[in-house]
């Protein structure tokens, strides 16, 4: 019967409690001499009442199915090809039909192995009789779930074979059919099969029946870009392919599409936030302060213990001529590892004399933003100490090559009284001071430090 009225659905499946329920109208099974309860019946997993529940009474009962397991039938699983022609060969026989078989399941030798052992003889048998003749070349297909179509074209050939009366002449099987009645045409049996058979990468040799040859399979595989694959004929194992990219991602663009798949690889980003990249080469800084710490420990003279703590020190100089002494003046950036400064950079500035007087002018910025005053000191021999001279401003954040510093105050007891000359005389120095800034800061990507210097390398003496 059809799923309703008007519709057989061929391509639906079978459960096992429908196909008992099938084999019973096969045998004209009388089942009103059985109950719907479940006494006789060892199976857990059925229940009183069930429209089934007859019929499998009457199977157990006559032996032609003994559940899959000792205490379960699994009544709504789907019925597969080999479990099919298990219940109709001990169907069969059970009520005495003639069974026996020389065949064998060789033909089928992509998928053969594939039976279960329970099975074996009964797909062999189907297959000998006609039951089953494979769903594709060689191919048996035995964990299949059986469609309806498959299985009334089954239960009518069981039936045809089973009641014909015909003097059956068989003739001898080919390559590719089994024997033929001469008299009615009923079909059964295996191929012959071919002598010879391609293989994933190989055609086959001539059939030594028919001479055909058979193309290379090619393999099942299919790996994609990201998962390898593996071949179900010959199990040869496939890498990935990988993505098919044609304009890679750089640090800061996406990739291409990939032409199989579509992937796009994110910009990767730079191998640093402060410093050279190693992938592309730009500088990159998370900040101006970086940038100079950068730079100063890339460039740096030397690295020294001091009272401050290890730092790595970074000097510009120009030497001018004052009173007759030759003058040096030192603009340095310092950045220091460990002590009070520890991970800051600081700016300053040194004037140095040849001779035993010293003159200086020196300020240390923990940041480089804001106005600083600069005090300037002179040692004098007679005196035997420093004494201050004079007082200028800077403001950092506007410093650079056309900035000039002015002396705002002068020592009442001792720059008063030589206020002229030492007026011009510390400007001289002052100027040189900014002329070694600005060769300081000529480093090559300063950029915006200071002031919005650009820069260039330059050469540099340690005092």
């Amino acid at each position: 019967t059809g799923v309703d009225d008007t519709h057989f659905a061929p391509n639906g499946t079978t459960t096992r409690a429908m196909f008992v329920q099938i084999l019973a109208k096969v045998a004209e099974a009388d089942l009103t001499t059985y109950t719907k309860d479940l006494e006789g019946l060892p199976f857990k997993d059925v229940k009183a009442g069930k429209w089934y529940i007859r019929a499998l009474k009457w199977a157990y009962e006559n032996k032609f199915t003994s559940g899959t397991s000792e205490t379960a039938f699994s009544p709504d699983g789907n019925v597969t090809r080999e479990q099919v022609a298990t219940f109709l060969y001990t169907f069969a026989s059970k009520t005495e039909r003639d069974v026996d078989t020389d065949a064998t399941l060789d033909y089928f030798h992509k998928d053969a192995g594939k039976v279960a052992k329970y099975a074996r003889k009964a797909m062999t048998w189907a297959v000998d009789i006609g039951l089953i003749s494979g769903t594709a070349d060689e191919t048996l297909s035995p964990k299949d779930n059986c469609t309806r179509a498959q299985i009334a074209l089954m239960i009518k050939k069981f039936i045809e074979y089973y009641s014909s009366e015909c003097e059956h002449v068989w003739s001898d099987p080919s390559c590719t059919e089994g024997r033929k009645c001469t008299v009615c045409g009923y079909t059964r049996g295996t191929p012959l099969g071919h002598t010879s058979y391609a293989t994933c990468t190989e055609d086959s040799a001539p059939c030594e029946r028919c001479e055909r040859i058979e193309k290379a399979y090619g393999h099942t595989a299919a790996p994609t870009c990201t998962q390898s694959a593996k071949c179900t004929r010959c199990g040869k194992e496939f890498a990935a392919l990988g993505h098919n990219i044609k304009t890679p991602a750089t640090c800061t663009s996406p990739s291409s599409k990939c032409t199989r798949c579509g992937y796009v690889q994110n910009a990767l980003g730079h191998t640093t936030q402060n410093g050279k990249c190693d992938r592309c080469g730009k500088e990159v800084f998370n900040d101006k302060y970086e940038k100079l710490k950068y730079y100063i420990i890339k460039n740096s003279l030397d690295e020294e213990d001091n009272e401050n703590g290890h730092c790595y020190d970074l000097y510009g100089h120009a030497d001018v001529p004052v009173n007759g002494s030759d003058v040096t003046i030192y603009v340095y950036f310092q950045y220091y590892t460990s002590g009070a400064y520890r991970g800051k950079v600081t700016f300053g500035a040194a004037w140095y004399y040849d001779d035993d007087n010293g003159f200086n002018v020196e300020i240390v910025m923990p940041s480089l933003s804001g106005s600083y005053k600069f005090d300037s000191w002179v040692w004098l021999n007679d005196y035997k100490k420093y004494v201050p001279l004079a007082k200028a401003t800077v403001d950092a954040a506007k410093f650079g090559p056309s900035y000039k510093m002015k002396f705002t105050s002068y020592d009442n007891n001792f720059g008063a009284e030589y206020k002229d000359e030492w007026q011009d005389d510390s400007v001289v120095l002052l100027d040189a001071g900014i002329r070694a800034m600005k060769k300081l800061l000529s480093i090559s990507g300063y950029k915006d430090l200071l002031g919005g210097v650009t820069f260039k390398d330059m050469g540099f003496k340690k005092y």
